[in-house]
C-alpha cells in the first residue's frame, strides 16, 4: 500500500495543494474582497517555482527509482516512464504557465474581468486529471481521469467578463465534451463486453490470440473505433471539433495556452499509450485512420488559420496544423516515427506556450490585443518583446537553425516512405502554416501602428530561459530523442 502510494506522491501533492488554496480563498479576507485572488496570494514569487521544482525532483526520483514503477490500485493505473515523462512535461506546461511571473497573467486575467479566487484551483485540479489520462491503465480509469480534467475546463471557459462569447464558448466545450463522452462510453462498454475486463494487458493478451473469426472480433474492432474517435473529439482533430476556434475566441489570453495546449499533450500521450499497448494488435485498422484524420488535419489547420486575424483563432487552426503533423509520425511504418511524433509535439508545445506568454504581456488601452494588426509597428514600439516573439514564430514556421525545424525535419525523415502524395500534403501544409507564422512578423516589424503599446515584460522572467533552449536545441535533441524512447520502450 505504501509503494502504491509512492507511486502518485505529485497526484497527492497537487491534491493538497488545490485544497489548502480553495481554503485560503475561501477564508481569508482579502481574496473574498477579491483586493487580491489567490493567484498573488498563494503563488507569490519564487512560490510557484518551489513548487514546480519539487514536484520535478519527486517525479526525477521515480523515474530512477524502480521499484516505485509499475500497477497499481487494483490495475487502474500505472506507473511508468511514459507517465512520468508526460507528467513532468504537463508540469512544466500547466503549473509554469498559473505559477511564473503571476503577476502578469494577473493582470492580463483581470483586465477581462476575471477575478475569482477559484482560477488557479480549477486549473490544479485539471492537472491532476491529466496526471490521471497519462497514467491511466483501464479503460475506467481513461473516462476518470478525462471528466476530472474536462470539468474544470468548463467553469474555466465562463469566467471571462463582458458579453455571452466566453458562456458559448463553455457551451459548446461542454456539447461537444458530451458527445466525445458518448463515444467514447460506447467504446469501452463494447471492448469490456467482448474481453471481460478493461486492464490494457489483458485487451493486449485477447488481441494476440484472437482471429478476424473469433466471434464477436468485429464488435472489438467497433469498440476500439469508438474510443479512438471519441479521444480525437477531445484533441479536436480534423472535422470532428468545428467549434474549436469559437471555444478559444472567448476565452482570455491568459487563459487560452492552458485550455490549447493541456487537453492535447494529455489526450495524445493516452493516445500512445492504448495504440501502443493495449491495442497494438489492431495497428493495421489505427495507422490507416491515423494517417487520414492527419492529413485532413494538416490541410484544414493551415488552410484555416490563414486567413484569421483573432490571435487565438489563429493558434486554435495551428494546434489543429501541429496536432496533424504528430498524428503522422504515429502513422509511420516506423517506430521511429513516433518517438519523432513526441518530440514535434513537446517542442511546438513549449514554443506555442512561451509566444503566448509574451503576447499576454503586451496591451493597450488597458484592454488585452486580442487581433494581430494590432501588433503593427511594435518592433519600433517595444522591440525586444518584438524580438522575442518573431524568434518564437521562426521557429514555430519551422525554418533552421531554430528547434521548430530540427524536429519538423526529423519527423519527415521518418514519415518518407508513405510515398509522394503524403510528403506533397505534408509539405504544402508546411509552407502554408509558415507564411501564416510570418504573415505575424511581417505586420510586428514592418507595418506602422498608431496605438501605443504598454508591456509588463521583465528581464527577471523564467519564460526568457526558453530563447536560448529554442537556438541551441540541435545541440541537445539527441539527448530528449533518448529520453523519449526509453519511456516509449516502457510501454
Amino acid at each position: 500500500m505504501l509503494i502504491n502510494t509512492a507511486m502518485f506522491l505529485p497526484e497527492l501533492f497537487l491534491g493538497v495543494f488545490s485544497l489548502g488554496l480553495l481554503f485560503l480563498g475561501l477564508y481569508r479576507p482579502g481574496i473574498r474582497g477579491k483586493e487580491e485572488t489567490s493567484l498573488q496570494l498563494a503563488l507569490p514569487k519564487g512560490a510557484s517555482y518551489g513548487v514546480l521544482i519539487l514536484l520535478l525532483v519527486l517525479l526525477g526520483f521515480l523515474w530512477f527509482a524502480h521499484i516505485f514503477q509499475g500497477i497499481s490500485f487494483s490495475g487502474f493505473l500505472i506507473s511508468d516512464k511514459m507517465s512520468i515523462l508526460s507528467k513532468a512535461f504537463i508540469c512544466l506546461i500547466g503549473l509554469s504557465w498559473i505559477g511564473f511571473d503571476n503577476r502578469i497573467i494577473e493582470s492580463t486575467l483581470e483586465r477581462d474581468g476575471i477575478k475569482q479566487f477559484e482560477y488557479p484551483v480549477l486549473c490544479l485540479v485539471s492537472i491532476i486529471g491529466s496526471f490521471l489520462m497519462v497514467s491511466a491503465h483501464h479503460l475506467l480509469a481513461i473516462y476518470f481521469g478525462i471528466a476530472l480534467q474536462t470539468i474544470p475546463l468548463y467553469v474555466l471557459i465562463s469566467l471571462k467578463k463582458g458579453g455571452g462569447l466566453s458562456k458559448e464558448s463553455a457551451l459548446k466545450y461542454f456539447l461537444l465534451g458530451s458527445l466525445s463522452s458518448l463515444f467514447l462510453l460506447y467504446g469501452i462498454a463494447l471492448v469490456y463486453g467482448f474481453v471481460g475486463s478493461g486492464d490494457f494487458r489483458e485487451i493486449s493478451t485477447s488481441l494476440e490470440w484472437l482471429t478476424e473469426n473469433s466471434l464477436g472480433y468485429s464488435w472489438l474492432q467497433a469498440g476500439f473505433l469508438f474510443i479512438v474517435i471519441g479521444l480525437l473529439f477531445k484533441l479536436g482533430l480534423a472535422s470532428l471539433n468545428p467549434w474549436g476556434p469559437d471555444i478559444s475566441q472567448g476565452v482570455s489570453n491568459a487563459q487560452m495556452p492552458f485550455l490549447l495546449l493541456i487537453p492535447k499533450i494529455s489526450g495524445a500521450i493516452l493516445l500512445v499509450r492504448l495504440l501502443f499497448g493495449a491495442f497494438h494488435g489492431l495497428h493495421f485498422l489505427w495507422k490507416p485512420l491515423l494517417l487520414s484524420v492527419a492529413l485532413i488535419s494538416l490541410v484544414m489547420g493551415s488552410v484555416g488559420a490563414f486567413s484569421q486575424t483573432n490571435i487565438r483563432r489563429f493558434f486554435s487552426y495551428m494546434g489543429l496544423f501541429h496536432m496533424g503533423f504528430f498524428l503522422l509520425g504515429l502513422s509511420s511504418k516506423e517506430f521511429n516515427g513516433a518517438y519523432a511524433g513526441l518530440l514535434y509535439l513537446f517542442i511546438f508545445s513549449g514554443t506555442t506556450l512561451g509566444f503566448l506568454f509574451f503576447w499576454t504581456t503586451l496591451s493597450t488601452n488597458d484592454r488585452n490585443l486580442d487581433k494581430i494588426p494590432q501588433v503593427k509597428g511594435l518592433l519600433k514600439k517595444q522591440p525586444v518583446v518584438a524580438g522575442i516573439l518573431c524568434l518564437l514564430l521562426l521557429s514555430l514556421a519551422g525554418l533552421p537553425p531554430f528547434a521548430g525545424f530540427w524536429t519538423t525535419l526529423y519527423l519527415m525523415s521518418t514519415v518518407i516512405s508513405g510515398g509522394s502524395f503524403i510528403i506533397g500534403i505534408s509539405l504544402a501544409s508546411a509552407l502554408i502554416s509558415a507564411i501564416g507564422y510570418l504573415k505575424i512578423i511581417k505586420v510586428i516589424c514592418f507595418e506602422e501602428g498608431h496605438e501605443e503599446i504598454h508591456s509588463t515584460f521583465s528581464w527577471t522572467s523564467g519564460w526568457i530561459l526558453l530563447i536560448p533552449f529554442v537556438i541551441l536545441f540541435f545541440t541537445a535533441q539527441d539527448f530528449f530523442l533518448e529520453i523519449i524512447r526509453e519511456a516509449l520502450s516502457s510501454l
